[in-house]
């Protein structure tokens, strides 16, 4: 009968301490190298009729970044910024100096591809961009690089 307690007891300890919750911290499966890549753009038409785009990201500082204003057959321009404290701005966008036509255009800020990046940022991002993740990454055709795209359409009346 003694023995049979004791199984009793031990069996009781077990079940108990399997069913309670473990409150320690243990390791997450989250990569902490991994980055969601974000990267969000504000298109101002301005007074003169030229337009000023601007970035925001959290991609390290030093990421460079391109952005261009695109309207089929009437306009293609672009310019190249490095993101500094979060933030790059380009522009401004005109026609040699004077407004843009009226017509609709597609504006884009993009993350060229990662192994062209400072080799400080590709320390963070990965050396092919393989610490990128998120809606916003997508891998480039030739190279396999990741790539960092967001883009809007403009309305010039």
């Amino acid at each position: 009968m003694n023995r049979s307690l004791t199984a009793a007891a031990v069996l009781a300890v077990l079940l108990v301490t399997g069913c309670t919750a473990d409150t320690r911290e243990g390791p997450t499966t989250a990569d902490p190298t991994l980055i969601g890549a974000e990267l969000t753009m504000d298109v101002v038409l301005n007074d003169d009729g030229t337009v000023t785009v601007t970035a925001e990201s959290n991609l390290p500082d030093g990421t460079e970044l391109g952005a261009s204003v695109f309207a089929e057959g009437v306009f293609n321009a672009s310019d190249q910024a490095v993101l500094q404290d979060g933030e790059a701005e380009f522009g401004p966008f005109s026609q040699k100096g004077s407004a843009l036509p009226a017509g609709a255009y597609d504006v884009s800020v993009t993350m060229p591809i990662a192994r062209n990046q400072p080799d400080e940022v590709k320390a963070i991002i990965g050396e092919h961009g393989e610490n990128l993740t998120g809606a916003q990454v997508s891998t480039e055709d030739i190279t396999g690089d990741a790539v960092v795209v967001t883009s809007e359409p403009l309305i010039i009346p």
